[in-house]
Formats: structure tokens, sequence, C-alpha cells
């Protein structure tokens, strides 16, 4: 499950990642992040990656990939948040898509990676 957290504002996006993630939730997602296009380089991505476990479908992988390419310069810099071997293989992979400075943080730092991405 894909969800738009409470503590994004206009310079900051918070997504939390749970479970499996869906093709219809990436693109309900779209919006917000065709929104942020419109500024590039003055918004941060925060991601919460709390027990992910991969894609409902290739389809759903394939449409998470082609939103990244899309957006790869809109993010000034990007943290992911996890605690597990999978996601930091996945914060590599994202490394190498994106534009935007990228660091992982363990989740018992969240804090930290919040006030890294509004720097």
């Amino acid at each position: 499950m894909l969800t738009i957290k409470p503590e994004t504002d206009e310079t900051l996006l918070v997504l939390e990642v749970t479970g499996k993630m869906s093709e219809q939730e990436l693109k309900q997602l779209d919006p917000e992040l065709h929104r942020r296009r419109n500024h590039p380089g003055d918004s941060s991505l925060v991601m919460i990656m709390d027990d992910f476990d991969g894609y409902e479908s290739l389809d759903a992988l394939w449409t998470d990939l082609k939103m990244d390419m899309a957006h790869k310069d809109d993010f000034k810099k990007i943290a992911i948040i996890g605690d597990d071997r999978w996601e930091r293989g996945l914060s590599k992979l994202a490394g190498m898509i994106t534009d935007g400075e990228l660091k992982f943080f363990a989740k018992e730092d969240k804090a930290a990676a919040m006030a890294w991405a509004r720097t």
C-alpha cells in the first residue's frame, strides 16, 4: 500500500509504502508528482519503507519504473527510511535513476531523515 503522509507540504512529499504496491496506487500518486514537476529542485521526497513486500504485479513494477524515470529530476533530495536489505538495494537502484541526492536511513532515524530532506 502506498500512502501520502500528513507531513507532506509544498517542499516535502512524504510517502509510506507497506506490503505490496499496486499499479492503481502508483497511478493515484501521479497528480501529486506532476504538481511538483512545475518546480523542479524545490521539493524533497521521503519514502518510509515499512515492510515493503514488492509489487502486486509486473504491471505495477513497470509503472513504478516509468514514473521513476519521468520524475528523476523533480526532487533535490530523496530520503529512504527502512531496515531491510531489500530496501537498501532498492535505494541503490533508485540512486542510479535519480539526479537528486539520495540517502538511506534506518527506521529509528526517521527524525534525522526528515530534517535532512528539509535542508
